[in-house]
């Protein structure tokens, strides 16, 4: 063997094996995991026992409030007799409602929205039964998405140009005619703001001066329209890479594949599409995947064929976006795409052109995707016994990516929950400040303490004491279980940038360890796969009883 003249022999080295080995442990025993659940225990802790504390400072903000009203004992700020039940009820109904102009036009218009947003569901439902995305209002009423749909094979078609029908219903107010029992209107409560249009400092001023319902529920409503624009901005570019996508998989598991297409359809946006250029073909005529990846020109194209080339047309109309949706898109077809192709090196199926073997199926399966392509030149220029190590460690990248990306989305889904808590707890609050001006209504009595209604001579009718207990029942849940709450949830709001700044270190340090352990794993498998002593000197005896053989016979 070592008189062969091998240029890529390498002798073995036990002390470079004992090295590899050393180097896999060593990083086997760090847990990087480990790090980030110590980090998340201690945020979950913390927050724990911040949430508790500012939960119950408004119960004892109550209780204090309660005493000095039952008493009449005077209040340290100002330095004045405490404000009576009925002043401090319609302070905190002003507060949290204003002058009650917006909080009875919320009832109605929010029975519209809710309407409304019933009739969008229904249509949704119809685009998520194939797969797809729905579009935006915005869309549907701009003529947008119009298109969406029109290229695939019935009954597809029907249903989205049916789901496009039902979303614009829902997504139109109703005609003033229309009785106020079934009329809807999906903006009808952001109908009511006033500052949904500004933006920067005019933004905070205007928010300002809004009673606290108004501001919450304006700030849950421009987070949920900022997310639902980022959502729905390439909606129908990611449809078209879903409705791609499945066609492919459909062509590759079936006979349907292999043959013939028709002359290709000429796309004005996708130049992927068009008869492949003479370099092209050249090029791809000396790849290992060249039977897979060469598309020829006209009608000799097969489908499975056109359609690598229709996804990857689709996929290269999202290159450049950023948006956590599209990049969750890409990664999912990234995935797909190394799945089917280690597939296929490890357990070879039966699919693809003629004469095909595992390889060039692998090769084909990647050739969806530029990026992926990339990866496969890596793994083909490896041995066989490491063909799909380069493959399995991009493999565990996109999960980790998919993952990543789909924390951030429920993060933000997190968020407009907390926002709509937040605004649900302050609505309460003007409900039950409400019910208190109500049951105090008609009832006499001053600034003075409450003791008195009750132990003065004479005492207070036991129908005003009645409605007076009432009143302080709604007063002292608003000012202290409801406001606890609210406190509660808004630091849960702030704990979210903990968990974002957490979900990003951790998907870092998970690359980082593929990355390393990958590498870490190939060097020592070099490491000890060098050829050793024992195997030259076998190799060197056999030579030579060869020759002795071969002198004794040709004496």
């Amino acid at each position: 063997m070592a008189l062969g003249g091998c240029a890529d022999l390498r002798l073995y080295s036990s002390s470079l094996d004992e090295q590899g080995k050393k180097a896999q442990k060593a990083w086997t025993d760090v847990n990087l995991a480990e790090l980030v659940q110590a980090e998340r225990e201690r945020s979950a802790a913390l927050l724990k026992a911040e949430v508790a504390y500012l939960e119950s400072q408004p119960l004892l903000s109550r209780d204090v409030k309660l005493y000095g009203l039952v008493v009449g004992e005077v209040e340290p700020e100002p330095a004045k007799q405490a404000p009576g039940l009925k002043a401090r009820v319609a302070a905190g109904f002003k507060e949290t409602a204003g002058d009650g102009t917006f909080y009875d036009g919320l009832v109605l218009a929010r029975a519209r929205e809710m309407r409304a947003k019933r009739q969008y569901q229904t249509g949704e439902d119809e685009f998520k039964r194939i797969g797809l995305e729905a579009p935006s209002c915005t869309d549907v009423l701009s003529g947008n998405s119009a298109e969406m749909g029109k290229d695939m094979p019935s009954p597809y078609n029907a249903i989205v140009k049916g789901g496009l029908a039902l979303l614009k219903t829902a997504c139109e107010a109703s005609a003033d005619s229309v009785p106020e029992k079934d009329k809807s209107d999906p903006e009808a409560v952001r109908k009511l703001f006033k500052c949904t249009n500004l933006a920067g400092a005019a933004l905070s001023t205007c928010l300002k001066s809004m009673p606290r319902l108004q501001a919450e529920l304006e700030t849950l409503y421009a987070f949920v329209a900022a997310r639902e624009a980022a959502r729905s901005a390439h909606v129908n570019e990611r449809n078209d890479v879903r409705v791609a996508s499945a066609t492919y998989k459909k062509m590759a598991s079936s006979p349907e594949g292999k043959e013939a297409e028709p002359a290709p359809k000429q796309d004005a946006g996708c130049a992927a599409d068009k008869a492949a250029a003479p370099a092209a073909a050249a090029s791809a005529a000396t790849s290992p995947a060249s039977a897979a990846s060469a598309v020829p020109a006209g009608p000799t194209r097969t489908k499975l064929a056109g359609a690598i080339e229709r996804l990857k047309c689709a996929v290269a109309k999202l290159k450049g976006l950023d948006d956590k949706y599209t990049l969750k898109l890409l990664s999912e077809e990234r995935l797909s795409a190394i799945d089917e192709s280690l597939d296929a090196l490890l357990s070879p199926k039966a699919a693809g052109a003629a004469g095909e073997t595992g390889k060039d199926r692998a090769g084909r399966a990647l050739q969806r995707l530029a990026d992926t392509a990339d990866a496969w030149a890596t793994a083909k220029a490896n041995t066989d016994e490491v063909l799909g190590r380069p493959l399995l460690a991009q493999q565990e990248v996109e999960r980790l990516q998919q993952q990543a990306l789909g924390r951030l989305i429920d993060m933000d889904g997190a968020e407009v929950e907390l926002l709509r808590t937040r605004a649900t707890l302050t609505e309460k609050q003007a409900e039950h400040y409400k019910k208190a001006i109500g049951a105090l209504s008609g009832v006499s009595m001053g600034d003075g303490a409450l003791e008195d209604m009750f132990l003065g001579s004479p005492p207070a009718s036991a129908n005003n004491k009645a409605r007076v207990m009432e009143g302080v029942a709604h007063y002292g849940y608003a000012v202290g279980y409801l406001q606890g709450q609210y406190e509660g949830t808004k630091q849960r709001q702030r704990a979210l940038v903990t968990a974002r700044q957490l979900d990003l270190a951790e998907n870092s340090l998970a690359q980082w360890d593929i990355l390393i352990r990958t590498n870490v794993g190939l060097l020592a498998d070099w490491a000890a796969s060098g050829v050793k002593e024992e195997t030259i000197s076998r190799g060197v005896n056999a030579l030579l009883l060869l020759w002795i053989g071969y002198g004794t016979n040709h004496q």
